[in-house]
């Protein structure tokens, strides 16, 4: 097996091992967004072994909002395009989306570049997600950030909770041949991303 047998159950929490900031005012409702964005068909298992006939996924224009909804549309297409680069393969598309400081951000940017470089790739998904939430977090100052449950206000910070799955899949080579596999898991993500000049950036993932 590869370096790759060291990420298998499950492999999202491989290199990760981070505290959460804990989020903003507890009354605040959730914002639900759906599941389905455009881009791969990375939603559920009868999706699983087409799901890279699309291509790249589209940034969605809501994900570029500064609102609670509009962070958890960006954490959403995040993971397609973890997805994506896993089974493409394709480097340099994951450590930009992250923060200096986001550990997972760049592990996963690492192990992308990791693929191109030996002509390996995921032959399904990493994660398939069921359910996508999100709540304003703490600001940098620890205020509360805002943002109500139509996600218009505006938000320095938001949490976003992912429900979801890693399937059992394998990582093969550039003939076709298995070199190491995962488990199938069920996994809850719960990803904290940042507003920085103008955009969302993932700052921090924990996974269980």
């Amino acid at each position: 097996m590869s370096r790759y047998a060291a990420a298998t159950a499950p492999f999202l929490a491989a290199a990760i091992a981070l505290s959460l900031t804990a989020c903003g005012d507890a009354a605040a409702q959730p914002v639900t967004v759906s599941a389905t964005l455009a881009g791969p068909a990375t939603t559920g298992r009868s999706g699983a072994e087409s799901a890279y006939a699309l291509g790249k996924p589209t940034f969605p224009k809501a994900a570029g909002r500064d609102s609670v909804a509009g962070g958890a549309t960006f954490a959403r297409y995040y993971l397609d395009l973890l997805n994506y680069a896993f089974a493409k393969p394709a480097s340099g598309l994951l450590g930009r989306l992250g923060t200096d400081g986001c550990v997972a951000c760049h592990k996963y940017e690492e192990l992308s570049a990791d693929l191109v470089a030996k002509k390996h790739r995921y032959a399904r998904p990493i994660v398939l997600v069921d359910t996508v939430t999100a709540v304003a977090g703490d600001s940098a100052g620890g205020n509360s950030a805002g943002g109500d449950s139509a996600g218009g206000d505006s938000a320095d910070r938001v949490v976003v909770t992912v429900g979801g799955r890693q399937p059992g899949t394998s990582v093969v080579d550039a003939k076709g041949l298995e070199v190491a596999t995962s488990d199938d898991v069920a996994v809850t993500l719960k990803i904290e991303l940042v507003w920085v000049s103008n955009h969302w950036r993932v700052d921090r993932i924990t996974i269980s």
